[in-house]
């Protein structure tokens, strides 16, 4: 593939990359709206979520059945997303079909006009996966530990879904204002991979989407961050019909572009992911056959995301669970871990990003993210040299500033012991 990613700034502001891959008859496009939860006022938490599912549910010009009908026509794998902070869009198609694919997308997101009885339909199915979530432990664990954490009010402690209620004050007027005010091309980042010259989706781009005229800035800013408990703080939520229990252990950690991120990245791997939940989920699930799953991750993007513990284990071993889990934060923090392990790590992490940027797909969000963060064109040809220069120090160092073994919020949802 062609190393060479070009940019363009279209007409209308929105920024295009567009990188070149003989090997594939697929095109990847990537849309980025800086329009995500975090915007969600006060008593409609849900909006931006709301507003996503419904952008094919009707345009000015066209139906829900026109537009399905349509995408079905093209052989067009479209769908959207709706994050912290973005608004995604993602789709895929053949090569002759790629302009009238463009086409539709462009009138999907300039023109988004679903009827009333359309956005009915949705607030029931929005509220049905709303009942669903909260029937189940691990989502009710992991929101409830997002909430301790941060409390509330803020962005990263509500779910971007929403609640039944919170769905219930939301308008067809705040989905249209929505659109009006956040989806506008000056606030969107698109990358387009596939067998096309640069210059020619450029045009392309240019003649479809650059044609949708309006505003806006692609901004995204971090939300305030939050002090860690000052002692642990454990909560359990009884789901008495169920059987299991649901862990969730964390608190607050840190931000994409924080200079530790590839070392914590490094070190997580060692303590949570690596071979099926690395240091942790081999005490934890293989050794004392406790849990049917355990692992350790960090949520590191435009703000300070958690960093967590995960297990799903049965009543009664929820407390060896969680104290095997601490025990393995404290060894890490002050022990660290061994360059054998940080090697494996290396390999592990180095490994995934390569087989990512194999597909046209994985190319463009590697290419989308990398253009979000700032990182450069070339950071996932440098991804493994960047973690081979950091030292078995750096990364010891990162785990002993960043676990906090003792300042802790616990959430454990589920059947009682």
């Amino acid at each position: 593939m062609n190393a060479e990613v070009h940019h363009a700034t279209l007409r209308n502001g929105m920024r295009l990359l567009a990188r070149r891959n003989t090997a594939n008859p697929a095109f990847s496009l990537q849309i980025s709206f800086a329009a995500g939860a975090v915007g969600d006022p006060r008593g409609k938490v849900g909006l931006a979520n709301f507003a996503r599912a419904l952008l094919t549910k009707g345009t000015a010009r066209h139906s829900a059945a026109w537009i399905a009908e349509k995408i079905d026509s093209l052989g067009l794998e479209l769908g959207f997303s709706s994050g912290r902070h973005t608004l995604g869009l993602s789709a895929r198609v053949l090569a002759e079909n790629l302009l009238p694919a463009l086409k539709l997308i462009r009138e999907i997101i300039a023109e988004p006009q679903p009827p009333a009885e359309e956005f009915e339909k949705m607030r029931a199915r929005i509220a049905t996966a709303i009942r669903r979530r909260l029937d189940d432990p691990a989502s009710v664990a992991t929101e409830t530990l997002a909430g301790m954490i941060y409390g509330t009010r803020h962005p990263y402690g509500r779910h971007s879904q929403g609640t039944l209620k919170s769905i219930e004050k939301i308008s067809l007027d705040d989905i249209l204002g929505f659109y009006e005010e956040s989806i506008e091309p000056g606030a969107a980042i698109a990358v387009i991979v596939g067998d096309v010259e640069p210059d020619g989706a450029a045009n392309l781009a240019g003649e479809t989407v650059g044609r949708w005229k309006g505003g806006g800035e692609f901004a995204l800013e971090p939300p305030k961050s939050v002090e860690l408990p000052v002692e642990p703080q454990r909560r359990f939520i009884a789901m008495p019909e169920k059987t299991l229990n649901d862990v969730a252990l964390g608190y607050q950690g840190i931000r994409r572009l924080d200079p530790d991120y590839h070392a914590l990245q490094i070190g997580n791997t060692v303590l949570g992911r690596l071979s099926l939940g690395g240091r942790i989920g081999q005490r934890v699930r293989d050794r004392e056959g406790m849990a049917y799953y355990a692992y350790t991750g960090f949520d590191a993007g435009v703000g300070a995301g958690p960093f967590v513990f995960r297990a799903g284990v049965a009543p009664q071993n929820v407390d060896r669970a969680v104290e095997i889990a601490l025990e393995e934060m404290r060894s890490a923090s002050v022990e660290g871990i061994t360059a054998e392990e940080m090697e494996d790590a290396v390999l592990y992490l180095s490994g995934g990003v390569a087989r990512q940027v194999e597909t046209n797909a994985g190319m463009a969000l590697t290419l989308l993210s990398q253009e979000i963060f700032g990182l450069g064109d070339d950071h996932y040809l440098r991804y493994g040299s960047i973690l081979r220069e950091l030292t078995l120090d750096d990364v010891n160092a990162a785990l002993a500033k960043h676990l906090h073994p003792d300042k802790y919020c616990l959430a454990v949802a589920g059947a009682e012991v």
